[in-house]
């Protein structure tokens, strides 16, 4: 097999825009479906601007070392490997993450279960809640910049991604208001109930994991991504659960993968959970089922 050729314009000699232009080209003809805006991102990063500057500063001409820590960005990208994990960092719901391989890079799509809080929750009253799997704790510090009045608590059960979440917490300023627990779906809090349990836990069937693009099969934690046979493993065991931890007329807000929705509504209605509703993503795919628990506690 022949080896891939390298990313190597020659450093120092060519400006912003011919390294974009040339960086695009090579990243296209190595399956790169978003070789322009990626270019652009992992340019930016080196440079430390702004995407926007680099078509104001153009005509500026690379100094050595940026040349060449920009080449070695693109010859890993040309890899697959996630711009996110090049950069370290991932936008969501209008804040920065950190992330690195041992969270998944969060997605526009999971955004759609902070858009259907906001739906059901008046921000100015108190709120609990709790994150399970909470991963980069991008869903945990999305809900603390919802409500004012809120505190939670972001559960995973690997230790390395609890590393990453409380990092974010603390740079968003929220470790006042959301701590972290290890431990596995509603375990940590098995004592404590909240108005909102909410989760994107693994939905991808076993099976499925092999049909990932290579940006996600290479490079991110699949062990967030399996979520056994059907895909339901996780998800099931956590609304079997729910109910000992929601509060009387608390929601339990779960991301579901492509046509798992009727499944997970029958498993909310076997719990006793009511007013089921499913809610699209950008793409029209049923990614939310929100569940409500109107049982008060004995």
């Amino acid at each position: 097999m022949s080896q891939r050729p390298e990313f190597s314009p020659a450093p120092g000699s060519t400006t912003i825009k011919v390294v974009l232009n040339q960086a695009e080209r090579f990243l296209q003809r190595n399956d790169g479906q978003t070789a322009r805006l990626d270019a652009e991102i992992l340019l930016g990063f080196v440079l430390g601007i702004e995407r926007s500057r680099l078509v104001i500063e153009a005509d500026t001409k690379l100094e050595n070392d940026e040349a060449e820590a920009f080449n070695g960005l693109v010859n890993k990208r040309a890899k697959h490997e996630p711009v996110a994990y090049l950069t370290g960092a991932k936008e969501f719901w209008s804040m920065s993450f950190k992330v690195d391989p041992r969270v998944l890079i969060p997605r526009p799509d999971t955004e759609t279960v902070l858009e259907l809080v906001q739906e059901l929750f008046q921000t100015h009253k108190p709120c609990r809640f709790v994150d399970v799997g909470c991963g980069s704790a991008c869903i945990a510090c999305g809900l603390a910049s919802l409500f004012a009045r809120v505190s939670g608590v972001a559960v995973d059960r690997a230790e390395g991604a609890l590393s990453v979440a409380k990092q974010n917490i603390q740079n968003h300023g929220l470790s006042a208001r959301v701590e972290t627990r290890l431990g596995d779906l509603l375990e940590p809090v098995s004592h404590e109930r909240f108005d909102i349990i909410c989760a994107n836990l693994p939905y991808i069937p076993t099976a499925a994991l092999d049909d990932l693009p290579l940006d996600i099969k290479l490079y991110e934690p699949l062990t967030a991504l399996d979520g056994g046979v059907d895909g339901l493993d996780c998800i099931r065991r956590l609304i079997s659960q729910a109910p000992a931890n929601l509060d009387y007329q608390g929601w339990l807000i779960m991301e579901v993968g492509a046509g798992q929705a009727d499944q997970v509504d029958q498993l909310c209605s076997r719990a006793g959970l009511v007013e089921i509703q499913r809610h699209k993503d950008l793409s029209g795919i049923e990614r939310v089922v929100a569940a409500q628990w109107l049982l008060k506690p004995q």
